[in-house]
Formats: C-alpha cells, structure tokens, sequence
C-alpha cells in the first residue's frame, strides 16, 4: 500500500470548533477553503475535539465543498476517553484496546464523512497498553481499507520501539517549538531518523505569544530583527525554523485566524540560513552552544 502524501503545514482544527473560534459551517467551511488555497491539505482532527463535536462539524463544512478525495488528507487520533456531555463518564482516562480502537475509528469516520482516514493516531501512550493488541486492530483497519497509514502522538522513545516491534509507525506527532526543545535534544527526532517515522508538531508556536518569559522576549527580539531579513511575519519565520530541521518535521498550525494562517504559510518559501537557526536556538536557550 503506497503511504499517503501530506503537506508540508497542516492545519489543527482543534481550536475551530466548542474549544475555540465556534465557527459556524459556513465559516469553516470558507476556512478550510482558505486552507486549501494555501497549499495546506491536510487537516487535523482528534475524537475528543469540541468534546466529540468538532469532527462532526469538520465533516459537514468539508461536505458543502465540491473538493475531490485526492485533493485533501485527513488525521484523527483516538485513545483519550474524555468527561463530557457527548460522553458522561467519571474519569479522564485511555483506552487502546481492540474493539475501542476498531469502534472509535468506525465512529470518526462516520463523524467525518469519509471511507477512510489517510492517517490514524493513537492519541496518547496508555500505561495499559497491549502492543499486539493494537498492532492487531491496526492489521484489521488496514486490510478493510479502513486507515491509510498508522502513527502516534506524544509517545516517548522507548514506547515508540515497544510499539514498533509489532506495527509499522509511519508518523509521531510530538509537542515541539522553539520555547519546547526537548525533541531536539532527548534522542526523539534521532530516533525518527533513524526509523524514518515523519514527525508532526503539535504547538509549534509555543508559548512564544502566550507567555512574557525572558525566553519569549528574547526570541521576539531576534525574530523580529530576522524577519525584515527574510521578508516574513514573525510567526512564519518560527516555523521555517521548524521546517530546515533535516527530519522534515510538519507543523500543526492551530490558528483560526486568517491572516495568521496566510502570513505562517510563507514559512515553506524560508530558506533559513544555518547560522540563524542556532541564534534562535540559543535565544530560546539563554546560551551558546557547547
């Protein structure tokens, strides 16, 4: 099975829905027009999102449009059992066993008006998980034609190679920016590397505007300067410092704002010099590298 193209940004609709902008379908469905003339054409979505609403208005904004399958990508995750009035149950909690996995994904795809999801996550690593009894629903999924590809979120190395003994990882959806450097530094993006497992990053603008930390005054300073050299909005110019990363990580643009959407995909246009990725990585830091 030849694995589904992405494109380089992906558009989180997280924040489009109950948890965020509440946009009705006719605006997400311009939204996700606005997207597609972006060259963005693959969308992110989790079960949980909205509390189980937002893939289910995804579903009907994508439905009013006359845009061919071949022409957009779609991700849900599932794992996260989440309190909510879609879902009434006493405790937050994980869930990766067989039936729930087959049944979440059966639910997704009704909710988004599509035959098959071109990538399926794993939305978090569960203490209880069984790898064979996931590699088991995932074998189920692929072979009905189900899911395209199969990938995780949030899971840490050793978890990864626990998994990957029994299924094939095609993607890792990570929390990664400039103001969270873990990923760069605890052996994750190696191990992508090595594995050729496609990184996606969840937050990839961090806390850079949410926050008034010396971090964030730094890397504002040294952005703001960067982006009259390289002609791009500040935020783009985070997420160009993503992309020259040789992982080819992909960034999950969260925004429900137009204009941020428009200025963050000039980010794939950025030719980052290699001397300006190590002074945003030291502004993030507070220091040079060793």
């Amino acid at each position: 099975m030849e694995k589904p193209s992405f494109s380089p940004l992906i558009a989180g609709t997280m924040k489009w829905g109950k948890w965020g902008a509440q946009m009705p379908q006719t605006q997400m469905s311009r939204y996700i027009e606005h997207c597609l003339s972006l060259d963005i054409r693959t969308f992110d979505c989790a079960a949980i999102y909205g509390g189980y609403t937002t893939e289910a208005e995804f579903g009907a904004a994508l439905a009013d449009l006359s845009i061919e399958r071949k022409d957009f990508r779609v991700i849900t995750k599932c794992g996260i059992e989440y309190p909510c009035e879609q879902n009434p149950i006493d405790l937050k909690h994980y869930d990766c066993t067989f039936d729930y996995i087959l049944s979440s994904v059966e639910r997704s795809l009704q909710r988004l008006r599509v035959d098959s999801l071109d990538l399926f996550l794993l939305h978090r690593p569960s203490p209880l998980m069984d790898p064979e009894v996931v590699a088991a629903a995932i074998d189920v999924l692929k072979k009905t034609g189900k899911i395209q590809s199969f990938g995780v979120s949030n899971f840490s190395t050793s978890t990864l190679s626990l998994l990957g003994k029994h299924v094939a990882i095609d993607t890792n959806q990570i929390q990664c920016s400039l103001t969270h450097l873990s990923p760069f530094t605890d052996g994750t993006l190696d191990v992508h590397l090595q594995n050729k497992i496609s990184t996606q990053c969840w937050n990839p603008l961090g806390t850079l505007f949410s926050n008034k930390g010396d971090r964030e005054g730094r890397i504002i300073d040294l952005t703001t300067s960067l982006s009259k050299k390289y002609g791009v909005a500040v935020n783009a110019l985070c997420i160009a410092w993503l992309l020259k990363h040789p992982a080819r990580l992909a960034p999950v643009v969260g925004t429900a704002n137009e204009k941020h959407l428009s200025e963050m995909a000039e980010s794939v246009q950025v030719e980052m010099e290699q001397i300006d990725w190590f002074r945003l990585y030291s502004a993030s830091t507070g220091i040079d590298v060793p």
